[in-house]
């Protein structure tokens, strides 16, 4: 118990010393906004100094292109907006001259730094930010769970009202059928008396005029009036075959009588009974979008073609391989925390949005994706991946990749910054980031690994060390359980010139031809349901078809 109130100490302490480091450093303040009038939309835009562009600052070797900017966008027709930022969001070598400062002036608070950073990691790899966000997701259904109580009571009393009397109204028509077909039996077995009736006094009829014609055969010629009379009733016999052969030679027509005649004498009627069997389209549906299976072997890549122009030089654009619906998801630049939602490719292409997330911590590079409803990125500045809940609105999952080498340059040759990458293919979700192989000279390589979408959990069989060194291609992909990569980003003519299949742990150099048609490619993902791969190239949104090898 002493030991335990001493780390409590211990923390608290170490917490003061963070909080006063923080205000001698100087944290990275948010861009503040400030509007007046009526009606008024404002927006910032910052261009934040890139790392190497500082340096070159510092070093005295400044580029015309070397300068940072906070641009006011306002819109209204009353509307007055002003942004400002501070140094140390725009720059990010105003931190590393302060340490340097630091470490001249005061090297104690250098090693307190050194320790709250390592406190902090420990804290994000704790699961205190899953609680969290468990947490706030059961206050939040409760809290919506209360206010629905509340409010649609009287609703729900009103919708239980309408589907009793619907009920109701329901039950009187089938009482009101089975009546109307309780006094159709009762009319045809009153037919069918009747019938049979009149059969027995038909037979009747003709036994007593075979008796009278025998008894006429008898009598002799001598009356010619008794003689005369008789031929009545040989006309009643004549017709009455020829009302039987009317009945029996012609049932198409809807005589109730022939039918009364069938029901009386047939003791039963056997119905035929119908059959639905669902074709393959319905079974698709009832699957809710279910991923096609693997093709198998990339054979070949088309041609891009170029489906609309939106937005800056980076950025990512992509579908949910599991949704019902053509959503398309969008994230402009490659930092940034807003991920924009447009109905479908028309809408899309004319700059109609149906809805704007904006995410609780910022997301940076161009590897997201959209998978069975979620948006999983790479937190700005970290090693952390964050699944986001897109219906429900809240961080569902978080976690810390120990292993990956992270640092402000990027593998992707390219200022986009993304170390992590995320991919989707067949099989499930995947994830894509450089770590150091300690076996083999300490170089750093690219490794794949089958992410769990629903905690970010990772397995080690599932965990796979290419033999691709990190900076030594421009993107990449996952196709069947296979990575791809693009030898270039920035030349219009590429090749797939590496695979590693993830079933046989082989390597391979493929050498499909693959087209940057504006030579500036800074995202590459594969949709399993399309067959498609969607590309970002240039500020210009392309989709390649995929052909496979026949097995």
């Amino acid at each position: 118990m002493w030991r335990s109130t001493q780390l409590m100490a211990c923390l608290l302490l170490l917490c003061q010393h963070a909080s006063s480091q923080s205000k001698i450093f100087g944290e990275t303040e948010p861009v503040r906004m400030t509007s007046e009038g009526s009606d008024c939309r404002c927006k910032c835009i910052m261009r934040p100094l890139s790392k190497d562009a500082c340096l070159r600052l510092r070093s005295g070797s400044v580029r015309v292109e070397d300068f940072y900017t906070v641009e006011t966008v306002s819109s209204g027709s009353d509307c007055r907006c002003s942004c400002t930022a501070p140094p140390s969001s725009l720059n990010p070598c105003e931190n590393e001259w302060k340490m340097e400062k630091l470490k001249k002036q005061a090297p104690e608070l250098l090693k307190l730094q050194s320790m709250v950073d390592l406190l902090e990691g420990t804290l994000y790899s704790m699961d205190l930010l899953k609680v969290h966000s468990y947490i706030n997701k059961v206050v939040s259904q409760m809290n919506t769970l209360e206010e629905t109580i509340k409010t649609n009571l009287t609703r729900e009393n009103e919708f239980v009202r309408d589907s009793m009397t619907s009920l109701t109204n329901q039950f009187k028509r089938y009482e009101n059928y089975s009546n109307i077909m309780m006094s159709i039996k009762k009319e045809i077995s009153s037919l069918s008396l009747q019938l049979l009736q009149k059969d027995s006094s038909d037979s009747k009829v003709q036994d007593t005029n075979n008796e009278k014609t025998k008894e006429a055969g008898k009598i002799p010629n001598k009356k010619p009036l008794a003689a005369k009379s008789p031929p009545k009733p040989p006309k009643e016999k004549v017709t009455k075959p020829k009302k039987e052969v009317v009945k029996h030679g012609k049932p198409v027509k809807p005589d109730p009588t022939a039918r009364a005649k069938v029901v009386g004498h047939q003791p039963g009627v056997v119905r035929g009974i119908t059959y639905y069997k669902a074709s393959k389209n319905d079974e698709d549906e009832h699957r809710g979008g279910k991923i096609l299976n693997c093709e198998g072997t990339l054979g070949s890549i088309e041609q891009p073609e170029k489906q609309h122009s939106y937005g800056r030089n980076e950025g990512a654009w992509m579908k949910d391989p599991l949704a019902k619906d053509s959503k398309i998801y969008v994230t402009n630049y490659y930092y940034g925390n807003n991920l924009v939602e447009f109905r479908n490719l028309e809408n899309f292409k004319q700059g109609r949005w149906s809805n704007l997330f904006k995410l609780p911590y910022n997301w940076i590079g161009t590897g997201h994706v959209v998978y069975n409803g979620a948006f999983y990125y790479n937190r700005a500045f970290t090693k952390n991946i964050i699944k986001y809940d897109l219906r429900m609105r809240y961080v569902a999952a978080w976690m810390l990749l120990h292993d990956v080498v992270y640092e402000d340059t990027t593998p992707w040759k390219w200022r986009g910054h993304s170390d992590i990458d995320f991919g989707v293919d067949e099989s499930g979700l995947w994830v894509i980031y450089p770590s150091v192989d300690y076996d083999y000279n300490q170089q750093e390589l690219i490794v794949i690994s089958k992410l769990d979408p629903g905690d970010l959990s990772l397995k080690k069989e599932t965990t796979y060390r290419t033999g691709l060194k990190r900076n030594s291609y421009g993107n990449c992909f996952i196709i069947c359980g296979v990575l791809y990569a693009v030898d270039v980003y920035n030349q219009k003519d590429g090749e797939v010139n590496y695979a590693y299949d993830t079933h046989t742990n082989t390597e391979a150099i493929p050498r499909l031809p693959f087209t940057n048609e504006f030579s500036y490619t800074t995202q590459i993902d594969y949709n399993p349901k399309e067959k498609v791969l969607y590309a970002w190239d240039n500020g210009h949104q392309m989709t390649y078809r995929v052909n496979f090898l026949d097995e």
